[in-house]
Protein backbone atom coordinates (compact mmCIF):
# COMPACT_ATOMS: atom_id res chain seq x y z
CA UNK A 1 0.00 0.00 0.00
CA UNK A 2 1.18 3.28 -0.71
CA UNK A 3 1.87 5.82 1.92
CA UNK A 4 0.67 9.64 1.55
CA UNK A 5 1.58 11.68 3.83
CA UNK A 6 1.73 15.44 4.22
CA UNK A 7 4.74 16.87 5.81
CA UNK A 8 7.28 18.77 3.85
CA UNK A 9 9.91 17.43 1.60
CA UNK A 10 13.32 17.37 3.35
CA UNK A 11 15.77 20.05 1.98
CA UNK A 12 19.47 20.08 1.48
CA UNK A 13 22.23 22.78 0.96
CA UNK A 14 24.52 20.35 -1.33
CA UNK A 15 24.99 21.57 -4.77
CA UNK A 16 22.71 20.36 -7.70
CA UNK A 17 24.05 17.89 -10.06
CA UNK A 18 22.13 18.10 -13.96
CA UNK A 19 21.22 14.58 -14.69
CA UNK A 20 20.59 13.81 -18.79
CA UNK A 21 16.55 14.42 -19.66
CA UNK A 22 18.16 14.73 -23.19
CA UNK A 23 18.51 18.21 -25.27
CA UNK A 24 18.34 21.28 -22.47
CA UNK A 25 15.39 23.18 -24.23
CA UNK A 26 13.23 20.19 -23.91
CA UNK A 27 10.23 20.69 -21.81
CA UNK A 28 11.38 18.52 -18.40
CA UNK A 29 14.40 19.41 -16.00
CA UNK A 30 16.11 17.34 -13.55
CA UNK A 31 18.59 18.17 -10.91
CA UNK A 32 19.80 15.68 -8.56
CA UNK A 33 21.39 17.76 -5.21
CA UNK A 34 24.15 15.77 -3.35
CA UNK A 35 25.21 15.06 0.49
CA UNK A 36 23.54 12.65 2.65
CA UNK A 37 19.98 13.24 1.17
CA UNK A 38 20.27 12.94 -2.79
CA UNK A 39 16.85 14.43 -4.34
CA UNK A 40 16.25 14.29 -7.73
CA UNK A 41 14.11 17.95 -8.29
CA UNK A 42 12.13 18.00 -11.35
CA UNK A 43 10.37 20.71 -13.46
CA UNK A 44 9.05 21.60 -16.91
CA UNK A 45 6.58 19.04 -18.21
CA UNK A 46 6.32 15.04 -18.72
CA UNK A 47 4.07 14.61 -21.29
CA UNK A 48 4.47 12.48 -24.80
CA UNK A 49 7.53 14.74 -25.75
CA UNK A 50 9.21 13.31 -22.64
CA UNK A 51 8.78 9.90 -21.37
CA UNK A 52 11.98 8.66 -22.36
CA UNK A 53 13.72 11.36 -20.80
CA UNK A 54 11.51 11.12 -17.82
CA UNK A 55 12.23 7.17 -17.20
CA UNK A 56 15.92 7.72 -18.25
CA UNK A 57 16.48 10.70 -15.16
CA UNK A 58 14.69 8.35 -12.85
CA UNK A 59 16.64 5.19 -13.06
CA UNK A 60 19.83 7.49 -13.40
CA UNK A 61 18.78 9.01 -9.79
CA UNK A 62 20.41 7.53 -7.13
CA UNK A 63 18.85 5.52 -4.23
CA UNK A 64 20.69 5.56 -0.84
CA UNK A 65 19.35 3.61 2.25
CA UNK A 66 16.74 2.04 -0.09
CA UNK A 67 15.27 5.53 -0.89
CA UNK A 68 14.88 7.40 -4.50
CA UNK A 69 13.69 11.10 -3.10
CA UNK A 70 11.75 12.94 -5.94
CA UNK A 71 11.01 16.31 -5.54
CA UNK A 72 8.22 17.28 -7.94
CA UNK A 73 7.32 21.02 -6.76
CA UNK A 74 8.64 22.41 -9.74
CA UNK A 75 6.70 20.12 -12.43
CA UNK A 76 3.95 21.90 -14.55
CA UNK A 77 2.05 18.79 -15.72
CA UNK A 78 2.37 14.81 -15.35
CA UNK A 79 0.13 12.79 -17.80
CA UNK A 80 -1.01 9.38 -16.74
CA UNK A 81 2.26 7.66 -18.69
CA UNK A 82 4.83 9.66 -17.37
CA UNK A 83 2.84 8.51 -13.63
CA UNK A 84 2.76 4.97 -14.77
CA UNK A 85 6.76 5.10 -15.77
CA UNK A 86 7.38 6.30 -11.90
CA UNK A 87 5.21 3.44 -11.38
CA UNK A 88 7.54 0.94 -13.55
CA UNK A 89 10.84 2.47 -11.91
CA UNK A 90 9.36 2.37 -8.29
CA UNK A 91 8.50 -1.42 -9.21
CA UNK A 92 12.17 -2.09 -10.61
CA UNK A 93 13.96 -1.02 -7.37
CA UNK A 94 15.41 -3.59 -5.44
CA UNK A 95 13.19 -5.26 -3.08
CA UNK A 96 12.74 -3.20 0.05
CA UNK A 97 13.47 -0.10 -1.83
CA UNK A 98 10.97 2.91 -2.70
CA UNK A 99 10.36 5.86 -4.55
CA UNK A 100 9.38 8.90 -2.25
CA UNK A 101 7.85 11.53 -3.82
CA UNK A 102 7.75 15.33 -2.38
CA UNK A 103 5.35 17.96 -3.25
CA UNK A 104 3.43 16.31 -6.30
CA UNK A 105 0.98 17.61 -8.04
CA UNK A 106 -2.60 17.32 -6.76
CA UNK A 107 -3.58 15.46 -10.00
CA UNK A 108 -0.83 12.91 -9.72
CA UNK A 109 -1.80 12.18 -6.47
CA UNK A 110 -5.29 11.64 -7.82
CA UNK A 111 -4.39 9.37 -10.17
CA UNK A 112 -2.35 7.35 -7.85
CA UNK A 113 -5.52 7.10 -5.73
CA UNK A 114 -7.88 5.92 -8.50
CA UNK A 115 -5.28 3.88 -10.58
CA UNK A 116 -3.45 1.76 -8.13
CA UNK A 117 -6.19 2.42 -4.79
CA UNK A 118 -4.96 -0.08 -2.76
CA UNK A 119 -1.55 1.34 -3.36
CA UNK A 120 1.95 0.42 -4.20
CA UNK A 121 4.53 -0.27 -1.38
CA UNK A 122 7.48 1.25 -3.50
CA UNK A 123 5.87 4.46 -3.92
CA UNK A 124 5.64 7.21 -0.54
CA UNK A 125 4.02 10.51 -1.24
CA UNK A 126 4.75 13.39 0.66
CA UNK A 127 3.06 16.72 0.29
CA UNK A 128 1.49 18.23 -2.18
CA UNK A 129 3.15 21.28 -4.57
CA UNK A 130 0.98 24.46 -3.97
Amino acid sequence: MAAIEDDGARETDAPSEPLEPGPPEGPLRATETTGPLPVLHVSGSVDLNSHDDWGRVLRQATVRHGELHVDLAGLAFIDMRGVSVLVDVARGLPEGARVVVHRAPPCMRRMMEVLWPAGLDAITIKGDAR
